[in-house]
């Protein structure tokens, strides 16, 4: 289904996007992921901003409103929200509405996949210490896999 066409189920006038996180975070997130706590916040947040509405109103100028609320906005340190962890917030519902499309058969397309993630700066490169050098070497030298002190520059 491309964007622009409607399609409308009765699903779609009866559930809103906060029964699908629900439904989500009931059933789908496991609470022994190491980011649990994480994926949880991420969720409650579109839940609460978007929760209310619809189905059959969630659209791509929406999800894009959140995104700039959420990148205006700062975490619970006062701290504004990096590109990377908007990503990750929209990484989170991403994967309640492909979930909805392929197995919940919900919508017929994720609005999702019309938005453009947010450039993300590239990682930094972190040195090792002199100390983490030289732990490095000696646990190298003294494993099995002779390989591994080949490797290190």
């Amino acid at each position: 289904m491309k964007s622009g066409q409607s399609y409308e189920t009765t699903e779609m006038r009866r559930y809103t996007i906060g029964d699908l996180i629900g439904r989500y975070i009931e059933n789908e997130l496991s609470s022994t992921k190491k980011n649990y706590k994480t994926l949880l916040g991420q969720l409650l947040w579109w839940k609460n901003e978007i929760g209310q509405s619809l189905l059959i109103h969630l659209k791509e100028d929406l999800i894009c409103k959140c995104r700039d609320k959420l990148v205006k906005s700062t975490d619970r340190f006062g701290r504004k929200r990096s590109a990377s962890t908007t990503n990750r917030y929209f990484s989170a519902l991403s994967n309640v509405l492909t979930l909805a499309v392929r197995e919940w058969r919900l919508i017929p397309y994720s609005p999702m996949k019309n938005i453009r993630k947010l450039s993300e700066p590239r990682g930094r490169d972190r040195l090792l210490s002199r100390d983490e050098r030289v732990r490095l070497l000696k646990a190298c030298q003294e494993s099995t896999c002779s390989a591994l002190l080949h490797c290190i520059p």
